[in-house]
């Protein structure tokens, strides 16, 4: 579990419900603040800042008819033990052991309180993980594309390969069919070893660089920079191919492609989502994705007419 918690931000579990005190109220104040609001510690502020924290042991420490007299700052804790929203909850909870603290105050990084995260935050979150599956046999796998789906609390987590939004429900995994229609520039980069594929894990599925151009973007400048942001090739020369749309079957995620050749200068290395590099020569074991292997017969086609017509 605790490679887990290596993978989890502090802000997905931290509570944000937080109750800062002045050093300056009394002891009886914090009390009840407390009791209200049913937590178990305050952080304490000055001026925005933050000076300390009490905890219920803290006024416990403290005599009932001496509670009125006694200001917080006098019985908090000021070395304050903090965690950035941004850093990891295993991070945070060796930071607690070591304090031997049940809580911490997390902080943002220009140094403002914007919420709390106890060991009970932590174990409730290591119980739902635990409770979908992740940490089992292997990771979870997103049920469109089979790509490791990331490590995370949210009951919608988006599959980084193919887009697919995956419910959780309870300890089940419900791929949701997003109703999106794509602009997609597809690269062809044609190299000594054949034309190069991409894929999220080892064993496909194999699909050429590209992706969705973003709003207002060029299907031509998408495919440009999703090539190098995916294999880190920098593309010198771009010429539009042919167009091809995914057949309107039901699928999650409907591609319109414009397809493009590519020519490429660089050493391809998978960057970003393209965990791995495949070359297809049409020979190769590698087993495209069946728009792919549409797509690269259509090339193979036109390549073929060309060579005839000189």
């Amino acid at each position: 579990m605790s490679s887990l918690l290596e993978q989890i931000d502090v802000s997905e579990i931290m509570s944000v419900k937080i109750y800062p005190i002045s050093p300056e109220r009394s002891v009886r104040d914090a009390h009840r603040m407390m009791k209200s609001n049913h937590v178990s510690g305050l952080p304490v502020l000055q001026d925005e800042r933050l000076v300390g924290i009490i905890t219920g042991k803290d006024v416990h420490g403290v005599q009932r008819e001496m509670m009125d007299r006694t200001k917080v700052g006098d019985v908090m804790t000021k070395q304050v033990v903090t965690a950035y929203a941004d850093s990891k909850v295993s991070n945070a909870l060796e930071r607690m052991a070591r304090a031997g603290l049940w809580r911490i105050v997390v902080v943002s990084r220009i140094g403002g309180v914007i919420g709390i995260i106890t060991r009970s935050d932590i174990d409730r979150a290591s119980k739902i993980l635990e409770d979908r599956g992740y940490g089992g046999s292997g990771p979870l796998k997103c049920p469109g594309c089979g790509a490791p789906l990331k490590v995370t609390l949210s009951h919608v987590v988006k599959c980084e390969f193919c887009g697919l939004l995956t419910v959780f429900n309870g300890k089940t995994l419900h791929g949701k069919r997003a109703k999106i229609v794509r602009r997609r520039g597809t690269a062809i980069v044609e190299t000594p070893k054949g034309i190069i594929l991409v894929a999220g894990r080892r064993e496909g599925p194999w699909i050429l660089p590209g992706g969705g151009a973003k709003k207002g973007e060029r299907r031509m400048d998408a495919v440009v920079r999703e090539l190098k942001e995916e294999t880190g090739l920098v593309a010198k020369d771009c010429k539009y191919l042919f167009s091809y749309n995914d057949p309107d079957d039901g699928r999650k995620i409907r591609n319109l492609h414009k397809v493009f050749l590519i020519k490429a200068e660089g050493i391809p290395r998978p960057r970003s989502d393209a965990r791995h590099i495949a070359y297809w020569n049409g020979g190769s074991n590698i087993q495209p994705s069946r728009t792919t292997r549409a797509l690269l017969e259509m090339y193979m086609n036109s390549k073929a007419e060309r060579l005839l017509h000189n």
